[in-house]
């Protein structure tokens, strides 16, 4: 499975092409990924990271971008760089993308708050 294979598919009348999975109030945040960290940056590991507002070891290690302890080593440098934080669940550990987060969060009308 790709990190593309995980993605909504296009609608019918934009030719085929993927809307933008960034929102333009995050465009700083990919560039300082690949900026900061150019070993590990993958536009598959971007796009998984914008697809739900969390991601785990296992995620990474399901799109087939790393195997697991190099997927943890990419998670926590991305939040060593403050992309991400990290909550501990139980025996898992979930990196929560918190900018990505606070974004549904806002656009979410006010009827299901």
């Amino acid at each position: 499975m790709t990190a593309s294979s995980v993605l909504p598919p296009a609608p019918a009348s934009s030719g085929g092409a993927r809307p933008p999975l960034l929102s333009p109030e995050l465009p700083a945040v990919p560039n300082a990924f690949r900026r900061d960290l150019p070993k590990i940056y993958t536009r598959e590991l971007a796009e998984l990271i914008f697809v739900n507002p969390y991601c785990r070891i296992s995620d990474v290690v399901d799109v087939g971008i790393a195997k697991r302890q190099s997927a943890s080593v990419y998670l926590k440098a991305l939040v060593d760089i403050g992309l991400l934080e990290d909550a501990k669940t139980g025996r898992e550990n979930l990196y929560i993308n918190s900018a990505l987060l606070s974004l549904l969060r806002d656009r979410t009308p006010s009827r299901f708050k």
